[in-house]
């Protein structure tokens, strides 16, 4: 009896499980809530680059056609903006937590709420970031945000030109780019995004201002008598831009 060949489940290559693997870390940067899962994401995409990386080795030993070896590198480079996403938005809220206020200068403790409320702020090396990684996703995200699309385009690229997409090419690329002029921020404008930072921060709402007044010297009232008029005036024309800035 003849064996009908058509009918016979044709096994997944190395395409069909890279392109899995890839999906799935997609998937899971897609649907990240935590800064935990993000780097779940990262180090799905790192695994995906991997066995991209090795099916490549395999197609060259094997003296596969250059198209074999074209889409695995197109699998890498996706794999590798993946993990370029998934570092910037690491550092996007790693900055944001600092912000906040939630992220110590000195030590760099980060707060990854897990919803238990007694638990120790992790800091970024527990969860497996090096100092020397956070600084080049601070990179990634700087040069994304000066010029939105720069990484894939880097990554596409090396694809195109039938290169191997490595992170240290991208790297590279982020750090040769060329600066925007930019203006020089006035000094006066961190000064008092700090200082309303630091209202939030002291908890100042939770505290009476006669309570604060009674603990002030004569002068000191004096002083605030005549400051405060201006002070109130320059905030509410200040809340008053920020809301006519939000409005275009």
């Amino acid at each position: 009896m003849t064996e009908n060949t058509e009918l016979m489940p044709v096994p997944p290559g190395p395409d069909r499980t890279i392109m899995t693997l890839v999906d799935e870390a997609r998937a899971s940067l897609e649907v990240a809530r935590t800064s935990g899962e993000v780097l779940e994401a990262r180090d799905k995409a790192r695994v995906a680059y991997d066995a991209a990386k090795s099916a490549i080795r395999i197609a060259k030993a094997r003296k596969a056609s250059l198209t074999v070896v074209h889409q695995a590198h197109e699998f890498q480079g996706q794999a590798l903006h993946l993990r370029c996403r998934a570092e910037m938005r690491f550092a996007e809220e790693y900055n944001a937590a600092q912000d906040r206020g939630e992220v110590a200068t000195g030590n760099r403790t980060l707060d990854f709420s897990v919803g238990d409320g007694d638990a120790k702020p992790a800091t970024a090396a527990d969860l497996g970031v090096r100092r020397d990684e956070m600084h080049e996703a601070r990179q990634l995200s700087e040069a994304e945000a000066e010029a939105p699309g720069f990484v894939e385009e880097t990554v596409n690229s090396m694809v195109a030109a039938g290169e191997e997409p490595t992170r240290a090419k991208v790297m590279k690329a982020v750090k040769s780019r060329k600066a925007p002029n930019k203006p020089k921020r006035d000094e006066r404008a961190l000064w008092i995004w700090g200082r309303l930072q630091d209202f939030d921060r002291q908890k100042m709402y939770d505290v009476a201002p006669a309570d604060l007044i009674a603990d002030m010297d004569g002068f000191m009232q004096e002083k605030c008598r005549a400051l405060l008029p201006k002070v109130i005036a320059y905030l509410k024309q200040m809340e008053k831009d920020l809301g006519s800035e939000t409005e275009n």
